[in-house]
């Protein structure tokens, strides 16, 4: 028997079906259910009941758990369905719904992210609407929102599931938009998008958009009315419209909609960067040639502003890549835009928020946005996009999560393939390295050109004792990158520095990190051990990775006193310089260092030992 169960008025209950994707608090990849053979199907999918709960016929499988630090499969061990449907049964067993969870012995819960319906879906809100509805006088509503963006926006949290990414657009007949009110897209489940949509927009272009009305005259409307848009809020800069005249959809025999597309006649954040949280448009209409002007809906956003255009062919492949497969992610429609990951805009753009080009030169503005978006990292607390919401889990734990969690398991292959910024972005976990790459794509998010062959990271380098200096690329765990392609310079006595390894300890210089162990797990129990891959050479400017160790604090806030507190040495590991150790001396500010300063801060010895 095959049925269709849509909710009634005000139950927010939808029935789970074979493919449904769960996920698991504990688990690191979310997966689908495999419905057990049932008498009963709806819209031709198999029923859940609280009998599908056996890992192995049902294909529980969340990839490695984050409290035991091993495969999900065979080791998990599930209790009884809750929160099914008690007056709703599927061969004598109480139906599941997407309020459904069962817990793990483990410590984890499992949830509903998707329902597995195909065909007629039930309707579900869309974006909140913001602000009041149109006036009856209006005789239009403002219903959708279409932004000329060239890139779209998604989750840090993109999976391997064709049917299951975050993206957040919502579409409709193959073309994005920006919904208000209600959607009957199925894989639009508010689970999925947040309430305030992001979009990304360059500073030096006017503002396009294209705006939808739907009529809610009862009577045929013969005239086409006139529109004009207006951006709400504080601040004296904002996006000037002009007035336009509205366009009849096309197709239609009796008009129900209308659709314009308003051009911003001015550019008032140009050379600027701008993080506005709640970007607000309200649109009001005039069927008398602008005598009377009726409200017909407003419209929130988060807005991103880049100082440039994002340089996104420049990323790494890997950002934008499934964990199983080599298909690029990328929005479902006809239409589909490369994307960007939220964070990447959020820490960029909120931290350089409100900077604007003076006098100074293009470069020397980018590098005092470099410094503005490093700040976020000096505290230790660096923040996702919506991190403590149902989109995100927390990306620090007093520090970024170095060799925790995921990131010490060799035995998986998954796992140890994935040393990459998206790893980072997606679990809060990495090793080491990663930080570099995730400073490196903010810069490029914000149009920042990155000179690979004499601006990024300060990884490999080789001196004589002519103080020649030799290029070279290096092989990085366990890809060639495609943007880390390291400028090597050279330092005072022959020291190299991708044979360095940073310790805390001078009386211990094999304290390294066990393989299986964490070594960094905040500021109380900092890394002890550092690879030299922490530095970010930016345009004559060295950039350390806070992460290890102890913030800056407001009263010694420079580099000096940082490397005191956390580098009290560099050990030379290899044999060949086994007799010398660099200490760290020096005072800066804002935690970097400028080439042409390096032996103020580096000073070279002869090793003495007992």
């Amino acid at each position: 028997m095959s049925i269709f169960l849509q909710p009634e008025d005000g139950d927010s209950y939808e029935y789970i079906t074979d493919g449904a994707i769960m996920q698991c608090t504990a688990g690191a990849l979310p997966c689908p259910i495999k419905a057990k053979d049932k008498g009963v199907m709806l819209g031709d999918k198999t029923s859940c009941s609280t009998i599908d709960n056996d890992p192995i016929q049902n294909k529980f499988d969340f990839g490695i758990c984050k409290i035991t630090k091993q495969p999900c499969v065979n080791n998990i061990k599930l209790g009884n369905w809750e929160n099914y449907k008690k007056d709703l049964y599927f061969d004598e067993h109480p139906a599941l719904t997407n309020r459904s969870t069962i817990k793990c012995a483990m410590g984890g819960t499992i949830k509903f992210n998707t329902t597995g319906q195909i065909g007629e879906v039930p309707v579900v809100l869309g974006v909140k609407t913001y602000g009041d509805k149109a006036k009856t006088e209006a005789e239009i509503q403002y219903t959708k929102l279409a932004f000329h963006t060239d890139y779209d926006i998604c989750s840090d949290e993109v999976t391997d599931f064709v049917d299951y990414k975050n993206f957040y657009v919502l579409t409709d007949n193959n073309e994005c938009y920006h919904w208000l009110f209600l959607r009957e897209n199925p894989d639009d489940y508010s689970t999925v998008k947040p309430e305030s949509i992001p979009f990304t927009w360059e500073s030096n272009k006017p503002l396009i958009l294209t705006a939808t009305f739907q009529v809610i005259s009862d009577e045929a409307i013969e005239k086409v009315p006139l529109l004009r848009l207006q951006q709400q809020g504080e601040g004296e800069e904002k996006y000037l419209f002009k007035e336009r005249k509205a366009k009849r959809a096309k197709g239609k025999g009796k008009c129900d909609e209308f659709t314009v597309t308003f051009i911003s006649k001015n550019t008032p954040f140009k050379n600027s960067v701008q993080y506005i949280e709640n970007f607000v448009l309200t649109v009001e209409c005039s069927w008398d040639d602008g005598k009377t002007w009726h409200k017909v809906g407003s419209s929130q956003n988060t807005l991103y502003i880049t100082w440039r255009k994002p340089l996104w062919d420049r990323f790494k492949k890997e950002l934008f890549e499934t964990e199983q497969t080599a298909t690029q992610v990328k929005n479902t429609n006809n239409n589909a835009k490369p994307c960007i990951l939220e964070t990447l805009l959020y820490l960029g753009c909120k931290q350089a928020h409100s900077m604007q080009l003076g006098k100074e030169s293009s470069s020397e503005f980018e590098e005092a946005v470099a410094i503005e978006i490093f700040k976020a990292f000096e505290g230790l607390e660096v923040k996702r996009a919506r991190e403590d919401t149902p989109y995100r889990t927390p990306l620090t734990n007093g520090c970024m999560g170095y060799w925790r969690g995921h990131s010490v398991l060799y035995a998986t292959t998954l796992f140890a393939n994935q040393r990459s910024l998206r790893f980072l972005l997606k679990y809060g976990e990495a090793r080491c390295g990663e930080w570099t790459e995730l400073f490196l794509h903010l810069l490029l998010a914000q149009g920042i050109e990155v000179d690979l062959n004499n601006d990024t990271c300060a990884i490999a380098c080789e001196t004589t004792k002519q103080n020649i200096i030799k290029r070279y690329d290096i092989d990085f765990y366990p890809y060639k990158s495609d943007i880390l392609k390291y400028r090597q310079y050279g330092l005072p006595e022959e020291f190299t520095v991708a044979k360095a390894t940073f310790v805390k300890n001078k009386q211990n210089f094999n304290e390294y990190i066990k393989e299986g162990e964490s070594a960094a797990q905040g500021n109380k129990n900092a890394q002890s051990s550092f690879g030299d891959h922490i530095w970010v050479y930016f345009r004559n400017k060295l950039f350390f990775d806070p992460s290890y160790g102890k913030p800056y604090t407001k009263e010694n806030s420079n580099l000096k006193y940082y490397c005191k507190d956390n580098l009290t040495s560099i050990f030379i590991k290899n044999d060949q310089y086994k007799d010398f150790l660099i200490n760290i001396i020096g005072d800066k500010v804002n935690g970097c260092i400028e080439e042409k300063d390096i032996h103020l801060y580096l000073n070279c010895s002869k090793k003495t030992t007992k």
